[in-house]
């Protein structure tokens, strides 16, 4: 019984390191608790346990403070290489949040992507994710969009880098909060759970959280209110106003939408989808590592005989600036 337990805590590590080597991000103890991908919780204690039994045995490895999938010892000098790569491009989102959070329609401000993570290379640019009040997603789309041309921070669409610049790419309603059932998957699920929240007025993140509750299935240790009142308050003059930045914007957009996911109460500006690259990936570096765990063969060897890393082309996201 034992032993079937340390296999399936010792699978569930193996998963959650293959998912953060897509990003050549090795982790620290706390973060595969907070990001474990496990059918149970766990404590850090018996975490921690398995861990080094892993490492034992040599399953997975580590140097200093960060694990890693055999073989991927490089990735510890990448991350503290975007570690200080990410110092400047968070001191630049903090003080345009200072900006933004003044728009009265703006309810939540968080840095995702790479970001977030602390884990942005030198020429990436700075996405932003918005929680709205009720039916005004467009109205203050357009109003962080003026407040950010004006103050020089808006990635462009021209901007083929956009390097440093502020790229919102990612706007929800109050109202509808729920990611919808095509998305639930260990994708979206770390990109909520890993969310940098700068701006979060009346616990908007928790209500986030709390309408998304199935992402407890793929990270048990992501914390979420049990119970939580809700209440959307709306404003039927802001309504009508709304409905008509929307028909203005979409109109404007219309010519130049590919993959993006524009609707009246959500906005995903993300042309090139990398949810399924991604999925894709994780699930071939989970085949080729846990075969090596369950057959005490290399991975490494097993790792060079069938390289799943990323490529530029699976990877790059090239927002427009619409």
């Amino acid at each position: 019984m034992q032993e079937q337990q340390n296999k399936s805590i010792e699978q569930s590590i193996i998963r959650t390191l293959a998912y953060s080597d897509i990003f050549d991000y090795p982790l620290k103890l706390s973060e595969i608790h907070k990001f474990y991908s496990g059918a149970n919780s766990i404590s850090k204690i018996l975490l921690k346990d398995s861990l080094n039994l892993a490492v034992r045995f040599g399953r997975i490895q580590r140097n200093g403070d960060y694990y890693f999938l055999p073989g991927r010892n490089s990735i510890v000098n990448i991350r503290e290489i975007r570690q200080r790569a990410s110092v400047p491009k968070l001191k630049i989102a903090k003080r345009t949040v200072r900006l933004l959070k003044n728009i009265p329609t703006v309810k939540l401000i968080g840095i995702s992507g790479s970001l977030a993570s602390r884990n942005s290379e030198k020429n990436d640019d700075i996405d932003l994710f918005f929680i709205t009040s009720k039916n005004t997603l467009w109205l203050s789309r357009f109003l962080v969009n003026i407040v950010l041309i004006l103050f020089g921070k808006k990635r462009g669409r021209f901007d083929f880098i956009g390097t440093n610049k502020i790229c919102p790419n990612m706007y929800m309603d109050e109202g509808l909060l729920s990611i919808g059932f095509d998305r639930r998957n260990i994708f979206t699920a770390r990109e909520a759970g890993q969310l940098l929240v700068l701006f979060d007025k009346n616990n908007f993140y928790e209500r986030f959280l709390y309408d998304n509750k199935w992402i407890l299935n793929f990270l048990p240790h992501i914390k979420i209110s049990d119970r939580l009142d809700i209440s959307h308050n709306e404003n039927k003059i802001l309504t009508l106003v709304d409905r008509f930045f929307f028909i203005l914007q979409f109109i404007y957009m219309s010519g130049r939408i590919t993959q993006e996911e524009v609707r009246p109460h959500l906005v995903r500006f993300h042309p090139q989808d990398r949810m399924h690259p991604i999925l894709e990936l994780h699930k071939q570096r989970c085949r080729i590592y846990l075969t090596a765990r369950n057959t005490r063969l290399p991975a490494k060897a097993l790792a060079m005989a069938g390289d799943t890393r990323g490529t530029p082309d699976t990877l790059t996201l090239d927002t427009p600036g619409y």
